[in-house]
């Protein structure tokens, strides 16, 4: 929230340049009122307030607005050094860049004006101070955060309303009393859960249009909200849904919550791999060749999106989204007033994905169809062929050395024998595995493919890897509408070239 505030000041109380004023309090419920007529009592013509605005950020509303109207000559004036930052770094590159604009920087609780070299020396001390009683704030209220959540409780330890699924059981003033289950809300969020996580896995919107149509009247949580979309986001994101205190957490504190430990553990890989690139959310994810792509202008990796289809009169109401790939990276081209300038350019390059998977598929199929592929083919299989006879002597033994040790357990400690038979079993099923892994790698061997299009997302990048020169280069369109450039005029699908053994 951000307030000015214009006021007549007597022409003998002025000096040389306009004097302004900066408020700042951190929260809606605090009042700046205090500070406002200070900064006018010292002639301030106009005052910034930042209100539920924190010290540690160094772009703030109000703030920002007061950089840009500084001209050479002004002065600066604030009641006390932390309501400008608490940071050091920060107040000492604010005051160098006033410095440079010809903007004196005046403190009134601790007499600082940097227009003076004393002035400036008390105000680098005074900063440091400011540094570090905000760094002991923060350590108290780790260490009391650290008592709370030993003490097992959730409504505690987290603070505020209990989230969608969980409801206050009882009086406000009985911190001793956790947050219980609210049974509707809590189903709603398992079923949600459910349509969301594979193997048949939809976006939270569309496993919310299928919740809400089976509803008779809207629902609401325990404080009487409707439910909407963003709130069961939010709920699906939070430990307290499974429970926990931390996502960490391996045991919950509360029984019978909305989620299980292992649903909200998917759920929170699931919207991790969804909003960093490159990841994927499952092996049918259309956006499986997402970490072969890049932006050919600035080389960026490409995101899997999805947009629905619009028509002349906007989104076309009921259409299926349309996934694709798009560069989301953000340029800095440059600073003003100490903030960073960002433009936009590589947002236009956006293809749509089930082009791109169509023509990788083709690139393979292709490269199936060559001498090439059957000789690498051939020395991959003698190779797979060598490392499981490998595996397969090494298991032998390792239940050879079984078999030759049971006799021993008559007349060997049993401390001895136990850990001897820990260590065998061990590596037994260590050998196991990798046997199994390396059968489940057929699959992966060009020469018994029998469709790309039905291997998992996994599986189709590594041979697409194999068989494409990467990263694809993906170009903006240079038309659109429906003389759009055709996406094979816009991707470079290089194949790679081998000599034949």
């Amino acid at each position: 929230m951000t307030a000015a505030l214009d006021t007549s000041v007597p022409e003998a109380l002025r000096k040389p340049g306009r004097r302004l004023g900066y408020a700042r309090v951190s929260t809606n419920d605090q009042h700046p009122e205090a500070q406002e007529l200070r900064l006018i009592a010292d002639g301030c013509t106009r005052v910034w307030t930042d209100k539920g605005a924190s010290g540690k950020k160094a772009s703030r509303p109000a703030w920002d607005e007061l950089l840009d109207e500084l001209r050479a000559g002004d002065t600066l004036v604030i009641v006390k050094l932390d309501r400008a930052g608490r940071s050091v770094a920060n107040l000492v590159e604010v005051v160098r860049l006033l410095d440079e604009r010809g903007v004196a920087f005046r403190v009134l609780d601790q007499a600082i004006d940097t227009s003076t070299p004393t002035g400036r020396l008390l105000f680098h001390m005074l900063a440091a101070i400011a540094e570090f009683e905000r760094d002991l704030i923060i350590e108290r209220t780790r260490d009391g955060q650290a008592f709370v959540r030993a003490g097992g409780n959730l409504r505690r330890s987290c603070g505020g309303p209990a989230p969608l699924g969980l409801r206050d059981p009882g009086p406000l003033d009985d911190d001793s009393r956790d947050w219980i289950t609210d049974p509707a809300p809590a189903a709603m969020l398992a079923r949600v859960a459910q349509l969301m996580l594979p193997p048949h896995p939809e976006p939270l919107a569309a496993a919310f249009a299928v919740e809400r149509a089976s509803w008779d009247e809207p629902m609401t949580d325990s404080y009487g909200h409707e439910v909407n979309e963003k709130m069961i986001r939010s709920a699906l994101r939070r430990p307290a849904s499974a429970g926990l205190i931390d996502a960490d957490d391996d045991a919950g504190v509360i029984a019978g919550p909305p989620l299980d430990v292992e649903t909200f553990r998917r759920l929170r890989a699931l919207f991790a791999s969804r909003a960093r690139p490159g990841r994927i959310t499952s092996d049918a994810d259309p956006y499986w060749a997402g970490p072969l792509l890049v932006c050919a202008n600035c080389g960026n990796q490409l995101t899997g999106t999805r947009h629905k289809p619009r028509g002349k009169k906007g989104t076309i109401p009921g259409a299926a989204p349309v996934t694709y790939y798009r560069c989301k990276n953000r340029h800095k081209i440059g600073e003003r007033d100490g903030r960073s300038i960002f433009n936009v350019p590589c947002q236009r390059v956006t293809i749509r994905a089930e082009h791109v998977n169509e023509l990788i598929g083709v690139a393979v199929a292709e490269w199936r169809d060559s001498s090439t592929h059957y000789a690498l083919a051939a020395r991959r299989q003698e190779g797979v062929a060598t490392a499981r006879a490998q595996l397969s002597n090494e298991l032998s033994a390792w239940r050879a050395s079984m078999d030759d040790l049971l006799p021993t357990q008559a007349y060997t400690s049993r401390s001895a024998f136990v850990s001897a038979r820990d260590e065998i079993v061990r590596n037994v099923e260590r050998v196991e595995r990798e046997l199994s892994a390396l059968d489940s790698g057929d699959a992966d061997v060009p020469d018994v493919l029998d469709d790309f299009d039905e291997l998992p997302g996994p599986a189709r990048r590594r041979l697409a890897a194999e068989v494409i020169v990467t990263p694809i280069r993906v170009h903006s369109a240079t038309k659109t509408g429906p003389n759009a450039t055709p996406a094979g005029e816009r991707i470079e699908l290089l194949p790679y070239v081998e000599v034949a053994a």
